[in-house]
């Protein structure tokens, strides 16, 4: 029931870049856990904890990204209207989720990346045009998820790492936490 899996990426100076991907209702996207320092040992385990495990993810960077050859033949996985690339590692992972399959992130598999090297021009034309195409392609999906963290009031100060590990976890579409002043008792 896996379509695609992908790496820890970990840029030159030992910072995590990217651990799994959140892609918020309006098709933005944030990296979870960017940036978080890589330490070794017990110390690393303990400080990095939210990067340290297999979780299902909405994407996984295109960077380092493993489908088997069969699925993404039958699928036609790369959607050409995404070349020369941003969004297409994304639009990769919904149409397996589309077909019912799901996207991992394996914090075993690591990589180290140099960040968008391949592009030497302004490329945010590039992801505004493609995010557009995503949007309107995924727009069922993408109603089913959280809105961006900027946008709800709940989401500020302390509150603000929970909802992103909420929507990084995916655990929003799966859990519920029912709280009552009082245990229920039979009538």
């Amino acid at each position: 029931d896996v379509g695609v899996v992908g790496a820890k990426l970990v840029g030159a100076n030992a910072t995590v870049l990217e651990s799994g991907a959140i892609v918020w209702a309006d098709g933005t996207g944030s990296w979870f856990s960017k940036n978080t320092s890589l330490g070794s040992g017990r110390d690393d385990e303990a400080r990095n904890h939210r990067v340290g495990y297999t979780r299902e993810t909405d994407y996984v960077s295109a960077a380092c990204a493993m489908v088997p050859a069969t699925l993404f033949r039958e699928y036609r996985m790369f959607d050409l209207h995404f070349s020369p690339g941003y969004y297409e590692d994304t639009d990769l992972a919904f149409t397996a989720r589309a077909a019912g399959l799901r996207t991992l992130y394996q914090p075993f598999a690591l990589v180290y990346h140099a960040p968008h090297s391949t592009y030497l021009t302004d490329t945010q034309p590039l992801i505004v045009r493609n995010r557009a195409h995503f949007v309107s392609k995924h727009a069922t999906q993408l109603a089913q998820h959280l809105p961006s963290c900027v946008v709800p009031a709940s989401c500020t100060g302390a509150s603000r790492g929970m909802y992103t590990h909420l929507a990084a976890t995916r655990l929003y579409s799966y859990r519920l936490l029912w709280v009552d002043t009082i245990l229920p008792e039979p009538d």
